[in-house]
């Protein structure tokens, strides 16, 4: 059995921990007192639609800093539009895509280390992944760069027999790229059946 003072201590230690674990309890949720984890489907927001009109589609990006808010947890992130996961581009096979990216984050702080390491976190610039398209000059050029401030326009004509599929855009100027995706800069593209073409070989019509 514990002496009389030992007795005193261990209650006192025990009160002080409930005091603590009673004191966050009241305290409204926020950043610093976490209430609960959040499910997946909590966290997902619909993306924002452009869909392609009379052949083709002009879209606007901003690159910006915005407060993301779930529930009580709020961030900051670098994001396409103000949002998490960028908006969903849908065109079809023979359709132009124009795409102006602006880049409205601040200048970039001095830390120049080299072209592949953690450098540049507000310069960024746009790659495509599957579509059969260009890479050179203003179409997926990962070689353009697009600084804080600037504005780059895209153009991305989709070749007239192109798969049908999803396929997705990011950053990719490499020292802030992988940095920039992971906040949430990405999107999807959807190419849709082709609605101006029907010489499908019958083999295929009948799979």
């Amino acid at each position: 059995m514990l002496p009389l003072s030992s007795l005193h201590q261990l209650v006192s230690v025990i009160l002080f921990i409930a005091s603590l674990t009673l004191g966050q309890q009241s305290l409204p949720c926020s950043n610093t007192n976490p209430c609960r984890r959040f499910r997946v489907d909590e966290l997902y927001n619909e993306p924002t639609f452009y869909q392609s009109r009379a052949r083709r589609l002009d879209i606007t990006m901003s690159v910006e800093m915005a407060e993301i808010r779930f529930d009580w947890l709020k961030i900051w992130r670098r994001t396409y539009n103000g949002a998490i996961g960028g908006p969903t581009w849908m065109v079809y096979p023979g359709d132009t895509l124009n795409l102006r990216l602006e880049n409205k984050l601040g200048p970039n702080p001095v830390n120049d280390t080299g072209p592949n390491t953690y450098h540049k976190p507000n310069t960024t610039n746009i790659h495509v992944h599957g579509l059969h398209i260009s890479p050179e000059g203003i179409s997926d050029n990962v070689f353009l760069t697009v600084e804080p401030g600037a504005v780059q326009q895209y153009q991305f004509n989709i070749p007239e027999h192109h798969p049908a599929g999803t396929y997705w855009y990011h950053p990719h100027f490499h020292g802030s790229g992988n940095f920039q995706v992971s906040g949430g800069m990405a999107g999807l593209i959807i190419i849709q059946d082709n609605p101006y073409h029907f010489d499908t070989p019958y083999e295929l019509r009948m799979v």
